[in-house]
């Protein structure tokens, strides 16, 4: 039946290079340029929570060490992300992490998506601090747009996500290599508005 429900779709969506090449935070940006009907943006929204909701979360290497190490360091940290609450909340829950975030801003909270600095904006609003002193942790490129465009600077950290391999091409002030420890010793700002758990989905 979800296959089904996929094919209903449209034929390009059921092509992964294609979804991969558009692949983008922004989901309703990425719908429109792989012209999905906006009639079918709510299916759509549903087919990829029902998708993730399989999906056990997994951290990116390191990201457990870098977060605890930060939090010993007394770095005050939080999420600004594409996902929705409900999915994010489960699996801050899943991975033991829930009281280490103190800000989560999640797609419901917010009009302008990535690369909008508005998520950041709201952020640090709540963690108040001031942008001057804190950073932005990413895996694709609208985060680190996202970081620039909120005055932060931005590191830019690999994963399986399917544009993260442009990371580089939008310039961020830290990129991280194969070791993802050495964030912590890089980041010499006081405080963090961080992005580390879970991938960029609805």
């Amino acid at each position: 039946m979800r296959n089904q429900r996929w094919t209903w779709l449209g034929p390009i969506c059921n092509k992964k290079r294609a979804c991969s090449n558009y692949y983008s935070p922004n989901w309703y940006a990425m719908y429109e340029t792989l012209r999905l009907p906006k009639d079918r943006w709510e299916t759509a929204d549903e087919l990829w929570l029902e998708h993730y909701g399989e999906q056990p979360p997994k951290l990116v290497d390191g990201a457990g060490e870098t977060i605890h190490a930060l939090r010993t360091r007394g770095y005050r940290l939080g999420i600004v992300t594409s996902g929705t609450e409900r999915r994010v909340t489960r699996e801050i829950q899943q991975l033991g992490l829930t009281s280490t975030f103190e800000a989560l801003i999640c797609n419901e909270h917010i009009a302008n998506k990535k690369p909008h600095p508005e998520g950041l904006e709201k952020a640090m609003r709540l963690l108040v601090c001031a942008k001057e002193v804190c950073s932005y942790v990413g895996d694709a490129p609208e985060d680190v747009r996202m970081g620039k465009n909120a005055g932060l600077m931005t590191v830019a950290v690999p994963s399986a996500y399917p544009t993260s391999h442009n990371l580089l091409s939008e310039h961020p002030d830290i990129h991280i290599g194969i070791d993802r420890r050495v964030i912590a010793s890089l980041l010499t700002v006081p405080s963090t508005v961080q992005s580390a758990v879970g991938a960029n989905t609805p």
